[in-house]
């Protein structure tokens, strides 16, 4: 059921971001709503199903990008297990793991699809430029997005796991 749930979100996530969020730009970045919900979802200790939503988002990336899936879909699951064994093991204070989550996240992810774009598809855009105009606009605005989609999705994990108590 919990899976089934989160998938419907992250598909609702996914049109949301491809109508409207990627519309909003700072410079020439833009906010990752589902990366931004799958670090909620796998930030917390008690949700499960997590390697299983890394391949459904990954999927689900892979359709909308020119970013392939066997690019996108090992860098949501580096976004796990950044999550599970470095962030919960050595952060105890929930905004800092979020934070440092979301920014070494979005740096992996947007490096990967820099150096993905760089060697096989021959982009000619320097890395200070891709760094300067598309990587750290892209990590403020997740910053940005961060406090509503980590309230709406700690919202959701405590209706999908009501057995647990609040961290």
């Amino acid at each position: 059921m919990a899976i089934l749930l989160v998938s419907a979100i992250f598909l609702f996530a996914m049109i949301l971001q491809v109508a409207i969020i990627s519309d909003i730009h700072l410079i020439q970045g833009t906010a990752d709503l589902l990366l931004l919900i799958y670090i909620a979802w796998s930030i917390n200790k008690k949700t499960k199903f997590n390697i299983e939503l890394a391949l459904i988002a990954g999927m689900l990336v892979s359709f909308v990008t020119a970013i392939p899936y066997y690019i996108v879909i090992p860098a949501y699951i580096a976004v796990f297990i950044l999550n599970r064994i470095i962030i919960l093991k050595f952060f105890d204070i929930s905004i800092l793991k979020t934070a440092i989550s979301i920014l070494i996240s979005t740096l992996g992810y947007l490096g990967l699809s820099y150096v993905y774009l760089w060697i096989i598809k021959g982009t000619t855009i320097s890395l200070p430029d891709a760094f300067g105009m598309v990587i750290v606009p892209s990590m403020l605005m997740n910053i940005v997005f961060a406090l509503p989609v980590f309230a709406v999705m700690r919202e959701v994990i405590a209706l999908i796991y009501p057995e647990y108590n609040e961290e």
